[in-house]
């Protein structure tokens, strides 16, 4: 006997349909989104049409729309806040920076200090006020010696001094005794202003001819052999500055001649 099915309404047709016109969609979407490699997100999009589908075949034809609706919102919403976690992220770098190496103005190494001017002087100085240290370098016997004197002051800021054999007294000492002195050769401390000043340091250079002095400073003494020697300077009534050197030994500079440039003497014949 056979039997004869009846006929499937057309609302079951349309579900069948639409259900499977959803499925496709969702899996669509999924493969897009794993093709383009995008975040979480648009299985929530899939699965928001997913539902949309189901509301259409159970015949609501507003749900396909209001699904749309809302997924377009999460994704808008997602973006907002990726970008305002990632402006969050930047301000706290920026945050952190001073705290831990200091502001790009204090990394900054300082500008070298201008020297500071030396000050002019205010008055004439007590010789009592000037301190001199003596400082003597490449002495060689037989040769001109330079006697350098370092002046400062010990109290007075800035003040003007009048060189001369009256203020001034230099000698050059051994062992034995004195060498060469300015009360001798008082020529050697022409009358001449300086200024001195406390923490600047003023030179005058003197000249020893590396001989010893008489009275009357004669030209034609006896050279200082090489050897140790102290010189001394010191101011009137001021702490005399003392320091050591050695005269060296000069050297003397050999001359040999090759056989071709040597002279000779023609045979008499």
């Amino acid at each position: 006997m056979t039997t004869t099915r009846a006929p499937i309404p057309r609302a079951v047709y349309w579900r069948r349909r639409v259900f499977v016109l959803g499925t496709v969609l969702a899996l669509v979407l999924i493969t897009v989104n794993l093709v383009r490699g995008g975040d979480p997100e648009p299985p929530m999009q899939a699965s928001t049409a997913g539902a949309s589908t189901s509301d259409t075949a159970s015949g609501d034809t507003g749900g396909t729309a209001s699904g749309d609706a809302d997924a377009s919102g999460i994704e808008k919403l997602s973006k907002a806040e990726r970008k305002a976690q990632r402006k969050a992220r930047r301000q706290a770098r920026k945050q952190q920076q001073p705290a831990e190496g200091g502001s790009a103005d204090s990394q900054r190494s300082p500008l070298p200090q201008p020297e500071p001017e030396p000050p002019d002087p205010e008055g004439p100085c007590q010789d009592s006020d000037v301190v001199i240290t003596p400082v003597v370098r490449d002495a060689v016997a037989g040769s001109p010696v330079t006697l350098r004197l370092r002046l400062r002051t010990a109290t007075a800021t800035a003040c003007t001094w009048t060189v001369s054999a009256d203020t001034l007294a230099v000698k050059v000492a051994d062992d034995e005794g004195d060498v060469w002195s300015t009360r001798e050769c008082p020529s050697q401390l022409d009358d001449r202003s300086v200024v001195v000043r406390k923490d600047f340091v003023t030179v005058l250079d003197l000249t020893w001819g590396s001989r010893y002095s008489d009275a009357g400073c004669p030209k034609s003494t006896e050279w200082a052999q090489p050897g140790d020697y102290r010189l001394y300077a010191a101011a009137l009534a001021g702490e005399p500055g003392e320091a050591e050197f050695v005269l060296e030994q000069p050297v003397v500079e050999s001359v040999t001649r090759s056989r071709a440039t040597r002279r000779t003497t023609p045979a008499r014949g």
